[in-house]
């Protein structure tokens, strides 16, 4: 006679592992099909004013890379952000229905190399919700925020780069073969904000030079070309947050669709940009001392 196991009872299904640079490049996208360009969020209309550089509230460590993006979507003003046991420590309750903002956080795993037998340690992306500070009640108030730190004027930042710069003409660009950046006049400018977001966004390019941090141009037209021109945009809107300038979209509904298949075909895609445009962001604040 055979008899039939009985199934366990109580057992939990597995849990089904969730992608994190999936999950973040899909918020990415869904913004980017509505027209609206994540890292420009700080300064939309809904917000009405620059949310500043996103930090979090009770270690005071500014987030940095695709973090920056995924934490300015959405209505909240505030740069000041916590987890759910952070707020808590605080005296913090985050309100009912309140939903979290989930960012990367990297993990440092060990692995070992069959072939050599060495260790070595692999990063590994996990998400991590985070509450803006407007989605918590303080049982005494908000924590006073920290001060905010100093940085110099966008006419500094150019001066202190050493970049060459060329006025005049009627266009906005980096000659990375003369290695050169040529800028209209400044009264040629709607605004003094459309100034300094375009010479930031020129600027950015030019950090990408061999004798700097060596990223690749590409051929107008190709697609080295288009991520390199989404490279700036987000570095551009990085600075423009730490100088309190309004970022400007300059010319991104000319690449819109090319940044949206790059992050169709590769889930890293937006990571790797705003990777890079954070280091041109940090290289360019060094420079100048910052």
């Amino acid at each position: 006679m055979t008899t039939t196991k009985a199934a366990p009872r109580n057992r939990k299904p597995k849990a089904v592992p969730v992608d994190a640079y999936a999950e973040v490049t899909a918020r990415l996208l869904a913004a980017m099909e509505q027209g609206d360009l994540p890292w420009h969020k700080p300064w939309s209309a809904k917000s009405g004013a620059a949310v500043g550089w996103p930090m979090n509230g009770t270690t005071q460590r500014p987030y940095s890379g695709v973090n920056v993006l995924t934490l300015w979507m959405g209505e909240w003003c505030s740069p000041r952000w916590y987890s759910y046991k952070q707020a808590q420590g605080l005296g913090g309750q985050v309100r009912r229905g309140e939903k979290g903002s989930r960012i990367l956080f990297f993990r440092m795993l060990e692995k070992e190399d069959v072939a050599t037998g060495e260790t070595k340690e692999i990063p590994m992306a996990r998400l991590f919700s985070m509450f803006n500070e407007e989605q918590i009640d303080w049982s005494e108030g908000a924590p006073e925020p920290a001060e905010a730190p100093e940085y110099p004027e966008a006419s500094l930042i150019l001066e202190k780069s050493g970049a060459d710069i060329r006025s005049g003409g009627g266009r906005a660009y980096y000659n990375p073969t003369e290695d050169y950046i040529r800028l209209p006049a400044f009264e040629a400018f709607e605004s003094e904000e459309r100034y300094w977001a375009t010479a930031l966004h020129e600027l950015v390019h030019w950090t990408g030079a061999k004798s700097r941090l060596g990223r690749e141009f590409g051929l107008r037209g190709s697609e080295a070309y288009a991520f390199e021109e989404l490279v700036a945009e987000m570095g551009a809107a990085f600075l423009c947050a730490r100088l309190g300038v309004p970022a400007i979209d300059r010319h991104a509904g000319a690449y819109l669709q090319h940044w949206m298949q790059a992050g169709r075909q590769d889930k890293r895609a937006f990571a790797k940009a705003a990777s890079l445009a954070q280091k041109a962001t940090d290289y360019v604040l060094e420079l100048a001392g910052r």
